[in-house]
């Protein structure tokens, strides 16, 4: 039995124009998204398992795009959270978050960081690291090649 809640995810980077119809056919699932052009924040509504999309999160890290998957908490079973990646990342990491998908970080967790020497500015910035994208775009095509295109030809 599953827990499907509200979700939503928020894209940045370059994606390869040849990943277009990829992209549109993952989005498809979700029905109010058909423009992959306008995939910046896609709004996956309460289709999502536990907040979940593996497929989607493997496509996005396979291309190098970098993104934010925020879920509603599910009272009783869990509180909303993050989950974030950039390229670089060994991981997806997860945080909490608020209504809106601010991060969020508990007493115990501020305790952890201090006990571990980490001063209040490093901790505002690594919060606002995980809301921090770059834009969402689709690399240009790279015109076909052709003989014509390569110079003569003998």
């Amino acid at each position: 039995m599953g827990e499907y809640v509200f979700t939503s995810y928020c894209i940045g980077g370059t994606l390869p124009a040849d990943k277009i119809a990829e992209l549109e056919e993952l989005i498809s699932q979700y029905s109010d998204h058909d423009d992959v052009t306008e995939c910046a924040v896609l709004t996956c509504g309460d289709e999502c398992n536990y907040g979940n999309d593996d497929e989607f999160d493997a496509f996005l890290i396979k291309n190098g795009m970098s993104f934010n998957r925020t879920w509603a908490a599910q009272p009783g079973c869990f509180g909303s959270g993050v989950a974030y990646w950039r390229p670089g990342m060994p991981q997806i990491k997860e945080i909490g978050c608020d209504d809106d998908g601010t991060p969020t970080i508990t007493l115990p967790e501020l305790r952890e960081l201090a006990k571990g020497g980490a001063i209040l500015e490093t901790v505002i910035e690594a919060l606002e690291y995980v809301n921090t994208l770059p834009p969402f775009k689709i690399a240009a095509a790279r015109p076909e090649m052709t003989a014509a295109s390569c110079g003569p030809v003998d």
